[in-house]
């Protein structure tokens, strides 16, 4: 990921708009591993007092950086499709998240 991301950067360095949405996908996608690999080393079977929490936080959190992914990739999607289709897109991310949520957090 990180050798990738000079490469990326250097077609849009002149377009500020570009440069924040791969500076937002970079650190999204970080943050999204960094919280995956904390809830990995959870101990599978927590006291109640002090993993089932933690773990209910990491897998809001997990879901909060994925919904933000998909919401800022179905946008830039959407910028170059009729509008029928974007509201198409955005209406499968819409239910992805939503289906998400209940997977994940409830």
């Amino acid at each position: 990921m990180a050798t990738n991301a000079p490469a990326a950067v250097r077609p849009v360095r002149d377009r500020p708009r570009d440069l924040a949405f791969l500076a937002f996908a970079y650190a999204d996608l970080a943050a999204l591993f960094l919280c995956l690999r904390r809830a990995e080393r959870l101990p599978r079977e927590p006291s109640p007092e002090e993993g089932a929490q933690e773990r209910r936080r990491l897998q809001l959190v997990v879901w909060t950086l994925s919904a933000a992914l998909s919401c800022a990739f179905t946008y830039r999607v959407s910028l170059v499709m009729p509008p029928v289709l974007a509201v198409a897109v955005w209406s499968m991310t819409s239910v992805v998240v939503v289906v998400g949520f209940f997977v994940l957090v409830l």
